[in-house]
């Protein structure tokens, strides 16, 4: 899993002109003091200034002799050191900010300063901008000041995504912005359920609700007595300022419940904050007890990101079958469906092996010779087979396989006739 660095904002070059003060210039006094203002006019002897001075614009005449000098402040130095900010360019920026950075403030400062002595580092800004934009245009994306190309990042992509929502809902923490972070937390849950990010979003919320509940309770005690109080001190004022006051409170109590009535019909329950509002207060306050509850539980919510993991791991080998099994896993946590298109897109791009095909070698069997026919030494004709020739060959076999038996019975014989013989010739000699 990858921490990732969280985003500047990223103003528009007529932002940034609007937003600057007026370019001021820097007037040197010979008595040491600096001054920030502009020359509103000059005679021979002495200069109009018109500068800020513990914090209130003044209008001012010096004599010449006490001025030690003016530096102009050129009209591309701010722009210019806000561009200069820009770099390096932040973590995970999108192409679409790539480009409203590139066509909101780098070219209309080649565009409107066209002498700045800036412009061959602000054409460097631009290269790199372009470079990284393209970049991100492939897929890749940079964390950590280092880029991860679309492959590396899409094989953990639900973790990687998950890691940015837990970095946005830090950043709404430490701007101490808790129903912003709460709603970060919320998409997180039912979109990145079980991963490694989602769990680390659930013990930062059970880490900061409780003191939110406290907070959020005392307001809601204390919401009806405010606003009388509020409602009271309006009283004391003239008639006509009490009368401006009251329909300021009634603008804000008015926008505030629209913005209730919003949160409501998007089925959030993080409703936006009033002291005065009671009833949303108490309403929040039994929102952030039920949740409480809820987190305390031990969860058990499918790990999305570890499915993908596993879809992916089967996709890239090419294991439709596999890679199916674990995807009916993430559409079971009614993950987005473009994960499930990143899955089908590796699966297409790693198509299983063919099988291999043992070669049988083939055994021609032999020719067979048809034996030449036999001719008749008297008709010289060629002589038809005659089945009794095989009859005949069949008979001579027979016989060939029983007179070695009878030759052996006879010698047999033959012995058993001598035996006696001798026996009996012994026997008369005695």
């Amino acid at each position: 899993m990858h921490q990732f660095l969280l985003k500047r904002p990223v103003l528009t070059l007529g932002a940034l002109l609007l937003l600057s003060p007026a370019q001021a210039d820097t007037i040197t006094l010979k008595n040491g003091e600096i001054l920030e203002g502009e020359v509103l006019s000059e005679t021979a002897t002495e200069y109009t200034l018109k500068v800020k001075i513990g914090g209130i614009r003044d209008t001012r005449t010096y004599p010449k002799i006490e001025v030690e000098k003016i530096e102009k402040k050129q009209p591309d130095a701010e722009p210019f050191a806000e561009l200069q900010k820009l770099v390096p360019f932040p973590d995970l920026m999108t192409v679409e900010q790539y480009r409203s950075v590139l066509d909101g403030q780098i070219n209309p400062f080649l565009e409107e300063f066209k002498l700045s002595k800036h412009r061959k580092e602000v054409r460097e800004i631009k290269k790199q901008l372009e470079q990284e934009m393209d970049k991100a245009e492939s897929g890749a994306r940079k964390v950590q000041g280092k880029w991860i190309d679309a492959a590396e990042w899409n094989a953990d992509a639900i973790e990687n995504d998950a890691s940015i929502l837990l970095s946005t809902m830090k950043q709404k923490l430490a701007q101490r912005n808790i129903r912003a972070a709460m709603m970060v937390f919320e998409k997180m849950q039912s979109e990145f359920g079980g991963s490694a990010a989602a769990e680390e979003s659930r013990q930062l919320a059970l880490t900061v609700l409780p003191a939110y509940q406290a907070g959020i309770q005392s307001l809601a005690s204390s919401a009806k007595d405010k606003l009388k109080q509020k409602k009271e001190d309006l009283n004391k004022l003239s008639p006509r300022d009490s009368d401006r006051a009251k329909k300021e409170l009634d603008r804000s109590m008015a926008l505030h419940l629209a913005a209730v009535e919003k949160a409501k019909d998007e089925g959030n329950r993080w409703l936006p904050v009033n002291p005065y509002d009671a009833k949303n207060l108490k309403r929040l306050s039994a929102h952030i007890n039920s949740t409480l509850r809820r987190l305390e539980r031990t969860p058990r919510t499918r790990n999305v990101a570890e499915a993908y993991r596993e879809a992916w791991a089967a996709a890239s080998q090419g294991d439709a079958k596999l890679t199916a099994k674990h995807a009916r896993k993430l559409e079971a946590g009614r993950v987005d469906e473009k994960y499930l298109t990143l899955i089908n897109d590796q699966l297409a791009a790693n198509p299983a092996p063919e099988p291999e095909v043992e070669e049988v070698s083939v055994i021609e069997p032999e020719p067979v010779i048809e034996p030449e026919p036999q001719q008749k030494k008297k008709e010289g004709k060629v002589r038809e087979p005659d089945l009794s020739d095989a009859e005949e060959d069949a008979d001579l076999e027979d016989k060939g396989s029983v007179l070695p038996m009878i030759i052996a019975l006879l010698a047999l014989t033959g012995i058993v006739s001598l035996f006696v013989y001798l026996k009996k010739k012994n026997t008369d000699e005695v």
